[in-house]
C-alpha cells in the first residue's frame, strides 16, 4: 500500500512536466540568446545551487576527496585535438589576442 502525499493535481509521468519551464516557473534561474547554453541564477537559484555545492562539499570532507579547480577558458588549441572545433565553432564563444581586429 502506498500513501500519496501529494495533493496533485497528478500526472501520469514526469515526463509531461517541461524541467526548463517548471525551474524557470519557480524563478531560479533564466537563459538568454546572448549567452546560449548558459543560465543566469536569479536569487532563489542562488541559494539551491550553493547549498548543493554545500552538500557535494560536505560528502568530498566525508569520504577523504579533494576538490580541484580547472580553467574556464582553453586555446582553441584544444578544442582541435579533440574535434569539438569543427563540430561546434559555430556555437562556441572565442576570444581574440588583444590588438587583433577580430575578424576570423
Amino acid at each position: 500500500m502506498s500513501v500519496d502525499l501529494c495533493r496533485g493535481p497528478h500526472l501520469r509521468h514526469t515526463g509531461q512536466i517541461g524541467a526548463l519551464k517548471l525551474l524557470t516557473e519557480q524563478e531560479l534561474f533564466f537563459f538568454h540568446e546572448l549567452s546560449p547554453g548558459s543560465c543566469f541564477f536569479l536569487p532563489r537559484g542562488t541559494r539551491v545551487y550553493n547549498a548543493l555545492v554545500a552538500f557535494i562539499r560536505a560528502e568530498y570532507a566525508r569520504r577523504g576527496f579533494s576538490e580541484v579547480k580547472t580553467p574556464t577558458l582553453f586555446s582553441t588549441k584544444l578544442w582541435e585535438q579533440s574535434g569539438h572545433w569543427e563540430h561546434y565553432r559555430a556555437d562556441m564563444f572565442s576570444l581574440k589576442p588583444p590588438g587583433t581586429d577580430g575578424v576570423d
